[in-house]
């Protein structure tokens, strides 16, 4: 009886989207006092087919955090769940350059239906003090940009399929002829030597052999020399 085998093969892929957005505060010192808990947000954008914004709080959201800003990153699109990781910055606008002030690099669930549509978890985002030090560069011209990055996962698959044994074969190029010329050049693994008209040729008995009945007579054969590893051809 002669077994068939084969081999069944499954493959799990996930793929992300990434999105960046931008929010400008301008005229951050108007929006200081306006109270805790009360906000101001960004435009809606949209990363991985979802609708997101950004929430800011000037004087903090909670009692704990009114000594603070509070920033958010927000999902918008209604009746559904996402996995996606974020990273919330502020803008150095003296150099254009962003510092991360909270990520997370994890891809975590955000449920619209519930407080886990908001990221962070909390309110501390950064003293406000810290903020307006002229030396952190994150207000200028009374001007605030918080960026956040978002990569949303946007699309999981399974797929299995049966493959042949045939097909578990990787087979090499057609280039048999190239690799013997690059043996007989080189004298790899080379196990005769041929000496005709005083040169010395290294070549390989089994090649010769499978090429020629003469030489597989004289290697293999019963005419074969004791070591066959030199052979002298004459009146050539």
């Amino acid at each position: 009886m002669v077994s068939k085998k084969k081999k069944t093969v499954s493959r799990h892929t996930t793929e992300s989207e990434e999105g960046r957005h931008s929010f400008e505060i301008v005229g951050y010192s108007l929006k200081k006092g306006i109270g805790v808990d009360e906000f101001v947000e960004s435009a809606t954008f949209a990363v991985g087919g979802y609708d997101w914004c950004i929430r800011f709080y000037p004087d903090g959201k909670g009692d704990g955090a009114k000594d603070y800003i509070s920033v958010y990153l927000e999902l918008l699109t209604k009746d559904c769940a996402v996995r996606a990781a974020y990273d919330l910055r502020l803008v150095n606008l003296a150099t254009g350059l962003p510092k991360s002030v909270y990520s997370e690099t994890t891809h975590r669930m955000f449920n619209s239906e519930d407080s886990s549509k908001f990221a962070p978890h909390y309110a501390t985002f950064m003293h406000r003090s810290q903020l307006e030090m002229e030396a952190s560069g994150y207000i200028k011209d009374d001007r605030l940009t918080i960026e956040c990055f978002v990569t949303v996962v946007v699309q999981e698959s399974m797929a299995s399929n049966t493959v042949k044994a045939h097909e578990l074969i990787k087979v090499p190029p057609s280039d048999i002829l190239e690799n013997f010329g690059e043996l007989l050049e080189k004298g790899e693994g080379a196990d005769v030597t041929f000496v005709v008209g005083g040169e010395k040729i290294a070549a390989h008995k089994i090649v010769l052999a499978a090429r020629s009945s003469v030489f597989k007579a004289e290697l293999y054969g019963q005419m074969k020399e004791k070591r066959a590893r030199r052979v002298t051809v004459e009146d050539m």
